[in-house]
Formats: C-alpha cells, sequence, structure tokens
C-alpha cells in the first residue's frame, strides 16, 4: 500500500505536470501565435497583447488556483514571444509598456486610497511567505471596498513551498491550508478592547456562521489614537492569548489563524477603522493600512516577522 508521503509526492507531481502544461505552456503558444499573426501588423498586437497581460497579472486572483511562481512567468513569455518573432526592440518595446501599464492599472485599482492617511503596522504574522488575497483600494481587487468599515481590509493567505495557499485546489482537510495554524502577532501597540474566543471553526466551502461574522477575534485601540481600532478575524478557537483591557505591543502573539466566522477557507482578515464602538469591527470608518511602508494589494507578497525583528 502506498503511504502517506508518497501519495503525497505523487500529488505534488501531478501538480506540477499540470502547471507546467496547461498553465504556462498552453498561454506562452496563445502568446507567441498572437506576435506571429501577420494579416495585420504585428506593431498594433504588441501594445494591445502588453496592455492585456498586465492587467491579468494585477487583477486575477493569483495563488487562489494558481501558483503564485507562474505570475512572473506569463510576463516573461510575452517578452520572450515578442523577441523572438520580431528581434529585440519588440522584446524592449514590449517590456517597457509592460511596466508602465502594470504601474498605471495598479494606481488606477488603488485611486481609492490616494490622499487618505494611512496606519503603519508591522506584518501581523510569524516568519512565513504571504499574500494577499483581497485588498486593495477598489472593488475590482477588494470585494471588503463596498463595506465602509471594512474597506481597506486585507485578507491574508500563506504559500507553500508549491508558491499556492493549498496542498490541492479545495481540500476539505484545515490543515492543508498553509495559514491554519499560523502565529498571528500584534500589529500596533494599543490596549486591548474586544477578544472573542471559543466559537467553533467550520469546514472549508462549509456553510458560514453569518451570525458572527468576525468569528473568533481581536480589537486593538491604536496607541495615541482614540478613535482609531485594527482589528483581527477568523482566529482558532481557543488560540486567543489576550483579554480585554490588557495593553499589547508590536510583535506580541496574540492568536492562531483558524477559520470560524464568515469565511470560505483559512487565511487572517485584517482592517483599520475609525470611530465606531470600541469592542466592535463592523462599524466605523475604514482606513487604509500600511505593512513596512507599503499599501498592499491583491496579489502581493510580504514576509512574516521573523523572531530576531520582533
Amino acid at each position: 500500500m502506498v503511504n502517506a508521503r508518497a501519495k503525497r509526492l505523487l500529488l505534488v507531481a501531478l501538480m506540477v505536470i499540470s502547471i507546467l502544461s496547461i498553465e504556462v505552456a498552453m498561454p506562452a503558444y496563445a502568446i507567441y501565435s498572437t506576435y506571429t499573426y501577420d494579416s495585420t501588423g504585428w506593431w498594433l498586437w504588441l501594445p494591445l497583447a502588453t496592455v492585456a497581460i498586465a492587467a491579468a497579472v494585477v487583477v486575477l486572483p493569483w495563488c487562489q488556483f494558481i501558483p503564485w511562481f507562474v505570475r512572473p512567468m506569463v510576463p516573461m513569455a510575452m517578452i520572450v514571444a515578442a523577441g523572438h518573432a520580431h528581434g529585440a526592440l519588440s522584446a524592449c518595446a514590449s517590456a517597457a509598456i509592460l511596466l508602465a501599464a502594470y504601474v498605471l492599472i495598479r494606481q488606477w485599482l488603488n485611486r481609492g486610497s490616494m490622499g487618505q492617511e494611512a496606519i503603519e503596522i508591522t506584518p501581523p504574522l510569524a516568519a512565513g511567505v504571504y499574500f494577499v488575497g483581497q485588498g486593495g483600494g477598489s472593488s475590482d481587487v477588494n470585494h471588503h471596498f463596498r463595506n465602509e468599515s471594512q474597506r481597506f481590509a486585507l485578507d491574508i493567505l500563506r504559500l507553500n513551498r508549491l508558491t499556492m495557499r493549498a496542498w490541492g485546489f479545495f481540500p476539505r482537510q484545515l490543515g492543508r491550508y498553509a495559514i491554519y495554524g499560523a502565529q498571528v502577532l500584534c500589529p500596533v501597540d494599543g490596549i486591548v478592547t474586544a477578544a472573542v474566543d471559543g466559537l467553533a471553526e467550520i469546514g472549508p466551502l462549509a456553510q458560514r456562521d453569518f451570525a458572527h461574522i468576525e468569528g473568533n477575534h481581536i480589537v486593538i485601540q491604536c496607541a495615541g489614537r482614540t478613535d482609531t481600532f485594527v482589528g483581527l478575524a477568523h482566529l482558532l478557537p481557543g488560540s486567543v492569548q489576550v483579554r480585554v483591557g490588557d495593553t499589547v505591543c508590536m510583535g506580541q502573539p496574540l492568536a492562531r489563524v483558524g477559520n470560524s466566522g464568515n469565511t470560505t477557507e483559512p487565511h487572517l482578515h485584517i482592517h483599520a477603522k475609525r470611530g465606531g464602538e470600541p469592542d466592535c469591527m463592523l462599524d466605523g470608518c475604514g482606513v487604509p493600512l500600511r505593512i513596512r511602508g507599503r499599501f498592499l494589494m491583491r496579489n502581493d507578497l510580504f514576509r512574516g516577522l521573523s523572531r530576531r525583528e520582533r
């Protein structure tokens, strides 16, 4: 009988073959075919294809279904195809248009955050590589943006060794999600104004707990800002280590990531709000967050806080 380790290695091998054959080779062939299409001028196809690729790289939910390492391979395939079909000048033009389109699309998608004061926080998770599943300054990349209090919320997931969020596409076991059980760290100095624990977890893609949207969660009043709060939601039951009234500091362990509340799979939800009730995450007005000086949006990566940085 094949043991569990062999099954896991077989699964990884099949996923890699699938990724390379379907999610890399076919788009690369399509890009190359576009650049070698001769019935209209390639000079017309080049900027159109480049802008389309830039938009896909920015907007598509990478890591939800496709490993993150495929994301940079797609624009690289486009540049290589352009150079192979029409020479170095075409490759350089394609790269320049790609970079410009990437920057402009990001700015346009984050237009809702421009001109607003942001709250600077430290990474709210321990060491590891994390990416933003939902985040940014528009509803095109952040489904929370329509909600006033959660306008600039981040849904954070972790990458595994295959640069995917989980072992499998929609595994039923919580432990197969890379972020499950990850240590949640305090993102700001402040005072705990809410700490809820003991709510049961749900399975991935199971019936969500609409009665307790935040699930197990913590709310922190930011030091020096009496009207500004940061909330962390969907925590593991039994893992919350603080109580209301506790003074906390950046990098302090608070809890672990679980799958409680209104959620489809394990992830850490974090957002800042101004105003509202101190013990509530769902009122007030959303405030932008910056992690290590960056305003993050969908598909962005960041590193967790190492022990040396705490």
